[in-house]
């Protein structure tokens, strides 16, 4: 499955990102689960795979204060919360659950070894 974005930080010429994802075995098979979201609401390919009413894309705004929202609603602070926040923890997840630093950085489109500090951040012994 291919996952198209207009545009993406890393995408310096504005040209649009194509973010591939494979099958997994996994009950959260992101392409199962895309596969899933298709058939509850069906939409045209070209349109917005998350969106407001009148299928108007996500701002970056709009997301924001949305996982605000919700973190307050779960009785989670959100002090120090940022869009990036959620590359940071994707990151973790991936190194924890056992993915290379290459195939983290190819996924996170990450041109720069700025990864490697979320990564380390596992390795480091925690103090009392």
């Amino acid at each position: 499955m291919t996952l198209t974005l207009p545009s993406s930080k890393t995408d310096q010429n504005h040209i649009g990102v194509e973010i591939q994802l494979a099958p997994t075995s996994s009950h959260l098979c992101p392409v199962a689960v895309l596969n899933e979201l298709y058939s509850s609401f069906p939409r045209s390919r070209h349109e917005p795979l998350f969106s407001r009413a009148r299928a108007r894309p996500f701002t970056r705004q709009f997301f924001i204060q949305t996982i605000h929202r919700l973190l307050l609603q779960a009785g989670i602070p959100t002090r120090g919360f940022s869009g990036h926040s959620l590359r940071k923890g994707a990151a973790v997840t991936a190194a924890t659950n056992g993915m290379s630093r290459d195939e983290i950085k190819l996924l996170g489109q990450w041109k720069s070894d700025a990864v490697d500090i979320y990564i380390n951040e596992l390795l480091k012994p925690e103090t009392i």
